[in-house]
């Protein structure tokens, strides 16, 4: 059951956010509705929580009913116990069964977007299009889950420490825009460090030691927007390329020079991507 209650959000103009919860395996999910219209569900990235969407939100809720979750492991949303990202595809499900929403549009960056792949795959009929940003559908390396397994643990014990800013940023930014937008890098820092080591270090096994989804690609019948930066360090242009080649009705746009946090890197010129392509769905 879905429990409601408002705010005034101070984001640059002050208006009305309905924030929501339900209850899964004893922990809640909390989300937020705003705007009006046709349903599309974001879903953010790792070690991030929804206001990652804000600025690109702002735009549009003027066409859309916005559910921005905070995924579980996340925020508002910790987690006790392991879980995967199939789990997290249930998940978006729940929430959008306690809306009485039969079918969403569904745009997921990164783990967001591996949660939205999952959705698409497991559940076809409640999701009417794919947004898929900076994200993947093969596995990782063995290489990367044994060491991203240890940082996990690290985590687990420690919280999301500043000693690992330095690696996350590039990995996560194109070199131009480190030097030149050093408050817009803090507060995606600030966002990590917001995060419970425990619940986010299952949400980075999750990740990490995710499932090769490539060969259900096929399967995927829902018109599809596939987006990447051109720098992308943690999800490189060819895992984007590899989707395209599997699911029938893509559009493939890579933007130059954008590294792994290209709504981040370039809200506007993403914002218009997906606003084309949602107008055209």
């Amino acid at each position: 059951m879905a429990i409601r209650y408002e705010f005034l959000c101070k984001n640059n103009r002050q208006k009305k956010v309905n924030v929501k919860r339900i209850e899964r395996w004893g922990s809640e999910i909390v989300y937020e509705i705003k705007g009006s219209g046709v349903p599309l569900l974001l879903c953010h990235g790792l070690m991030g929580d929804g206001s990652f969407w804000d600025e690109i939100a702002f735009k549009l809720q003027q066409n859309f009913c916005l559910i921005i979750p905070d995924l579980r492991g996340h925020r508002h949303s910790p987690s006790s116990l392991p879980f995967t990202l199939w789990d997290l595809a249930d998940d978006m499900i729940a929430i959008l069964d306690a809306e009485k929403i039969k079918i969403a549009h569904a745009v997921g960056f990164s783990m967001g977007g591996m949660a939205a792949l999952r959705m698409a795959i497991k559940y076809p009929s409640r999701v009417a299009s794919l947004g898929l940003i900076s994200t993947a559908a093969c596995q990782e390396s063995l290489k990367s889950q044994r060491r991203n397994i240890r940082l996990a643990s690290l985590i687990r014990m420690t919280g999301p420490l500043r000693i690992f800013e330095a690696m996350a940023k590039k990995r996560m930014f194109s070199q131009t825009f480190l030097q030149s937008n050093p408050q817009e890098m803090e507060k995606i820092m600030k966002s990590m460090r917001r995060q419970r080591g425990p619940s986010v270090s299952h949400a980075i096994t999750a990740v990490f030691c995710r499932d090769n989804i490539v060969p259900f690609l096929k399967n995927i019948a829902l018109p599809t927007l596939i987006l990447v930066g051109t720098h992308d360090k943690s999800t490189p242009p060819k895992w984007s390329a590899e989707m395209a080649s599997h699911i029938p009705h893509h559009k493939f746009v890579q933007l130059d020079g954008a590294g792994h946090l290209a709504p981040t890197e370039r809200p506007e010129e993403v914002t218009r991507h997906l606003l084309d392509f949602l107008f055209q769905t």
